[in-house]
């Protein structure tokens, strides 16, 4: 290697002081704390989300097996009440054992 880019490497070389060493390091960890917080934050966020749009997808398919049995009490026909819910003529017919 060239000696005068080793000495040149090593003039650049800075030595750091202990206090900068602490400064660091507490810069560090709190960078270090705060990604935590916004990765758990994110991971809170997404997971409410999933969760609530499971809960009303679940809420609805509830909604449409109650009016499913409604109309299957007052004697409508299995294809209407197919249509009218959206569930197969195969659900609704179990649904009639329920009655």
């Amino acid at each position: 290697m060239d000696k005068k880019l080793v000495r040149s490497a090593v003039s650049e070389k800075k030595i750091f002081t202990p206090e900068e060493i602490k400064r660091w390091e507490e810069q560090h960890h709190e960078d270090a704390i705060r990604d935590y917080r916004s990765d758990m934050r994110a991971s809170w966020e997404e997971g409410w989300e999933e969760g609530l749009a499971e809960g009303i997808a679940e809420r609805i398919k509830e909604i449409k097996t109650d009016v499913a049995l409604e109309m299957l009490r007052r004697n409508m026909d299995t294809a209407i009440i197919a249509e009218v819910t959206e569930q197969s003529i195969a659900d609704i017919q179990e649904l009639k054992k329920r009655i």
